[in-house]
């Protein structure tokens, strides 16, 4: 019988840094929109018009920023 061996099938280069871009963008507009949203609830419900949306998108400017570096870490610990 013939074994036909299968090479294994590493992605390209490309294909990683394409996923790192998607990933990446993610990564800035979940925490943008969810923590936007969230403060311009508490704007409406508190009557504090700016001040919730200003505060929502500073903490998601904070949170983004802390995810991205430990993606950043990660990537660099690979090398």
């Amino acid at each position: 019988m013939i074994e036909i061996k299968k090479e294994d099938k590493k992605p390209t280069p490309n294909l990683n840094l394409v996923s790192f871009a998607f990933d990446l963008g993610f990564t800035i507009a979940v925490p943008l929109v969810v923590f936007a949203f969230l403060g311009r609830l508490a704007d409406r419900y508190w009557q504090i018009s700016p001040w919730g949306l200003i505060l929502g998108l500073l903490f998601s400017i904070i949170i983004t920023t802390v995810l991205i570096n430990r993606k950043i870490k990660k990537i660099f610990n690979k090398f």
